[in-house]
C-alpha cells in the first residue's frame, strides 16, 4: 500500500486526531510529519533563507505560515527518503478525504507508474480557486493509476496552487530536496519548480 506523510503540527491535537480517525475509518495507515511552526523561527533563521520563485515575484514577504509550511515539506521528502518506497503521498492535515481517496491508496500500483518518475500528480486542492478554467491539461497526453484518470498541465501551471494532496516519487522527492539547498520557496511554487526542471 502507498505511504501516507501527514504534515502537521504537533501541538494541533485536534487537526491529528480528526485526521488520523478519517483515516483509520478508511483502513489507510500514515505517517505523521512534524510540521515547523513559521512563527517560532528567529529572524536569524528565516534571514538564511534564500527567497525564489514566486515569492521573489510578488510584492510582499512570504508569510511566517508559508515559511514553515514549505520546510514542513522537506521534511516529508527526507521521511519518504529514508524509506525504500518509490512513491508517497504526502498530505495537509486540513485536507478532506472520502472513499475515492482510499479507493486510490488502496488500489495504488508502482508499475503503472512505470516511466513516469519524473511527473507529481496533484490529488486534490483545486477546487475553489478563481483560476482553476486558466489551466489547460493535454487531451491526449494522460495516464490511468489506480482507477483515476491524470492528464499532463500544458498550460497555466502558475494557476496551480496548493500542496494539500500529492503524488511524489522518490526522484522527484531528490530534486526537491536537491533545489532546497539552493532556494527556498513555496511548496505549492509548482511553475517554479517545473522551470527549475523538478
Amino acid at each position: 500500500m502507498l505511504k501516507i506523510f501527514i504534515i502537521s503540527l504537533k501541538r494541533d491535537e485536534k487537526k491529528r486526531q480528526e485526521i488520523e480517525k478519517k483515516l483509520n475509518s478508511l483502513g489507510l495507515g500514515f505517517s505523521f510529519v512534524d510540521a515547523i511552526d513559521g512563527k517560532l523561527l528567529s529572524a536569524s533563521e528565516i534571514s538564511h533563507l534564500n527567497f525564489a520563485g514566486k515569492i521573489k515575484q510578488r510584492a510582499f514577504d512570504p508569510t511566517l505560515g508559508e515559511i514553515g509550511c514549505g520546510l514542513s515539506h522537506l521534511i516529508a521528502y527526507r521521511q519518504f527518503e529514508s524509506t525504500s518506497d518509490e512513491w508517497a503521498c504526502i498530505l495537509e492535515d486540513d485536507v478532506i478525504l472520502d472513499e475515492r481517496f482510499s479507493s486510490f491508496i488502496k488500489n495504488f500500483n508502482a508499475q503503472e507508474l512505470s516511466g513516469h518518475q519524473d511527473c507529481l500528480f496533484i490529488l486534490g486542492g483545486q477546487d475553489g480557486l478563481e483560476s482553476r478554467r486558466l489551466i489547460s491539461k493535454s487531451l491526449f497526453n494522460y495516464i490511468k493509476v489506480a482507477g483515476q484518470v491524470f492528464r499532463k498541465i500544458v498550460g497555466g501551471e502558475r494557476h496551480v496552487y496548493r500542496a494539500c494532496c500529492y503524488l511524489v516519487s522518490r526522484k522527484i522527492a531528490n530534486n526537491l530536496l536537491s533545489v532546497s539547498k539552493e532556494s527556498f520557496f513555496l511548496a505549492d511554487d509548482w511553475l517554479y519548480l517545473k522551470q527549475s526542471n523538478v
